[in-house]
């Protein structure tokens, strides 16, 4: 429950700062066209284009768009591969450490939670005893389930989804975690507030001199 709002927030906050006059008309990132990864795109395209519709307009596209991609199924794979190809060409561009790494890692999160299985399961038969089971997972009285119940004595089965009530613990976490997803929220946004702190504080010590200077 966590990764999903702090992927998605990584994601469409750097597309929020992005959309500053700098950034929109080219000059933020100039001179982008002479790496390599982009040598490709120069060949057929030129370098004003790279760096502006790619670089630019592009990379603003791919972060206001890449939450979006990773959550809807149907588009999945197109935000993967977009990921995929965004991050590895940062991590030769810039020297920035792990992060294209870390964000890379975080993609697989956004699939179903048995895709490792499903994955394993095409492995052929011989192989799959290396791998971990692919049986299904064990039921747990810590988790909440949505349960199929069939109503026998009609002409055809009826089929009802009965939900397991969530317990206390799980209304606690749930508040845990959409207090963490707002923090998260404001604190890209945090320099106004701590502006707004600072020159209240300024201004209370600012007055407290002239006091002093009068008395």
């Amino acid at each position: 429950m966590f990764f999903f709002p702090q992927i998605f927030i990584v994601y469409f906050f750097a597309g929020l700062k992005k959309l500053d006059m700098d950034w929109m008309t080219g000059y933020s990132m100039t001179g982008l066209s002479r790496k390599w990864v982009f040598a490709p795109f120069v060949s057929i395209f030129g370098k004003q284009f790279v760096d502006l519709w790619m670089v630019h307009v592009g990379g603003l596209t791919f972060d206001l768009s890449e939450g979006f991609l990773l959550l809807w199924s149907k588009t999945r794979v197109l935000g993967t591969v977009l990921g995929l190809m965004f991050h590895g060409m940062n991590s030769q561009m810039f020297h920035i450490g792990m992060f294209p790494y870390a964000m890379i890692a975080t993609i697989p999160l956004f699939y179903a939670v048995d895709w490792p299985k499903k994955l394993i399961s095409r492995i052929p038969f011989c192989m799959q005893y290396v791998f971990p089971s692919t049986t299904e997972a064990q039921h747990s009285d810590h988790c909440v389930y949505t349960e199929s119940v069939e109503k026998v004595g009609k002409p055809k089965k009826a089929v009802t989804e009965k939900h397991s009530k969530p317990r206390v613990l799980h209304k606690v976490l749930v508040c845990v975690a959409l207090v963490y997803i707002a923090v998260q929220t404001v604190l890209p946004y945090s320099h106004f507030i701590t502006k707004v702190i600072g020159w209240y504080l300024e201004s209370k010590v600012k007055r407290f001199l002239i006091m002093k200077i009068i008395i």
